[in-house]
């Protein structure tokens, strides 16, 4: 009904996205919910935390238990983000047209006979299938979709045009070829995230290199969490749009080191690894799990496909600001 607005990141939650207020709202679906219990929101958009959860208690307003919501909500939803920013705009007048949208995934024609081959490169690769048209791969950050067009993501990446080229060279293989499709992606993603972490940035997805004969400088991923591991406050660019529209591809954060598990709540962006892999995401869950970790940590991007889980040891700093 909603089209690219509609995302199912789960078998109980749900991301509705209205791009031209640069909203998403997230729905999570309560185990007695539609009985019993309301959906679970949380909305990012760009407006001050309190006014969002102000958004989200008044889109629940008529909910009634024993029946279904989810219509209503996103029907709601839409009307309110695309009723604000009609408004704005009338009180512009001299901006007659608003920009068009960043894109944040490369979009491809392609033939729907080739899908089937796709598929099954995905998932010999490790995607795992989210929907019928969705493929994912949260531990290293990518997504493809499927429907008339090629859509592929890559967190931390935001050479769209390289990206887009590339996936027309693939389509434009013998069929065969496409076999490889999944794994040679994954290649492609390692290969440009190196080439875009620095001293004066960082990467995601990115392992530490191996230690070289007499030691090495610190630099880029591996330099931040030493220095946040060390007490200090610092500031670095990232690329990609897996954080968009809350913190656009480019922009500079700053990062406070984190110690407690108080430091740290649900919707924050944290600096942390997962298996290894460096990632500047969102803490979609903390879950109390006892024990000498006493809490878990789920990490994604901001459209909720997930990275894994890691403990504190593991999460560095957290986004305080950010910036152009």
């Amino acid at each position: 009904m909603y089209g690219d607005d509609f995302f199912e990141t789960g078998p109980h939650e749900w991301v509705l996205r209205c791009t031209s207020a640069q909203a998403e709202l997230t729905i999570q679906l309560p185990d007695d919910y539609p009985s019993c219990s309301p959906p679970k929101l949380s909305l990012e958009a760009p407006c001050e935390r309190a006014k969002a959860e102000d958004v989200c208690r008044t889109l629940l307003l008529d909910f009634s238990p024993g029946e279904e919501y989810g219509a209503t909500l996103a029907q709601q939803f839409f009307d309110s983000f695309d009723g604000e920013r009609q408004e704005k705009e009338e009180e512009k007048a001299e901006v007659a047209e608003p920009d068009d949208p960043e894109p944040i995934a490369a979009v491809v024609e392609f033939e729907p006979g080739v899908a089937a081959d796709i598929a099954t490169s995905l998932e010999d690769a490790g995607f795992h299938k989210h929907s019928a048209q969705i493929y994912v791969h949260g531990e290293l950050g990518l997504a493809v979709e499927m429907d008339d067009q090629l859509h592929v993501s890559v967190d931390g990446v935001d050479a769209l045009k390289d990206l887009t080229d590339w996936v027309s060279r693939q389509l434009a293989l013998d069929t065969s070829e496409l076999q490889g499709f999944g794994k040679r992606l994954l290649d492609w993603a390692t290969s440009h995230r190196a080439a875009g972490e620095s001293e004066a940035g960082s990467a995601d997805g990115l392992v530490d290199p191996l230690p070289e004969a007499g030691g090495t400088k610190l630099t880029g991923n591996a330099a931040w969490r030493a220095r946040l591991q060390a007490g200090e406050t610092v500031e670095f660019r990232g690329s990609g749009n897996s954080l968009h529209p809350r913190i656009k591809s480019g922009e500079c954060c700053r990062y406070v080191p984190v110690f407690r598990h108080e430091d740290i709540k649900e919707k924050d962006i944290v600096f942390c690894q997962i298996k290894g892999r460096y990632w500047g995401h969102l803490v979609k869950k903390k879950t109390f799990v006892g024990g000498k970790d006493e809490y878990e940590y789920t990490i994604s991007n901001i459209h909720g496909w997930e990275n894994g889980t890691c403990t504190l040891e593991h999460i560095y700093g957290k986004v305080v600001d950010h910036w152009k």
